[in-house]
């Protein structure tokens, strides 16, 4: 699954001789300075300063397949304004760009991410005190975060130490 800050693509990733690709489309949704007709052996990227040019025969940077260009995570790395984190089981990729905040809270107690917010819901994982979590939505008394090994679900307000909340860009 691909996570584009924090929203889940409707495209998953594909890996092919241990490289993972996205869907040119979909990575045009996260940024939309890559360019390719189909007719043109290259890709290319633009900025305010430069166009730069990849060749698509590169399996490092692009992948055709069934006439859909796919982009590889180090081209995105290398050419989008992108933090990129890959975790396993379930295997799941963050591309986290750089024109939104993140608010960043340190877990003060130990504590449970749940799927939904409410002690009923089912457990997606332990969160130990003295950990990070980014905030992404705050209610009453739960909040939606996403853990450092990239969980996402709802734990309880009490747990974290909001008044110490870190705002990054």
């Amino acid at each position: 699954a691909v996570f584009a800050d924090n929203v889940q693509m409707d495209t998953p990733a594909v890996c092919r001789d241990g490289i993972y690709y996205l869907s040119a489309d979909s990575v045009r949704n996260v940024d939309s300075r890559f360019y390719w007709d189909g007719s043109d052996e290259n890709l290319f990227f633009t900025n305010a300063e430069t166009i730069y040019k990849e060749p698509v025969a590169d399996r490092e940077m692009a992948l055709i397949e069934d006439g859909q260009l796919y982009l590889s995570l180090a081209c995105l790395e290398k050419y989008a304004d992108a933090q990129i984190s890959m975790f396993d089981n379930p295997g799941r990729i963050f591309i986290d760009t750089a024109h939104r905040e993140r608010t960043l809270v340190p877990v003060i107690k130990d504590t449970k991410l749940r799927v939904r917010g409410g002690l009923r819901s089912a457990v997606v994982s332990d969160v130990k005190k003295g950990t990070t979590v980014e905030l992404l939505d705050a209610m009453e008394n739960w909040a939606e975060v996403r853990t450092e090994d990239g969980n996402i679900g709802y734990m309880q307000l009490k747990y974290m130490d909001r008044d110490s909340a870190e705002t990054m860009e």
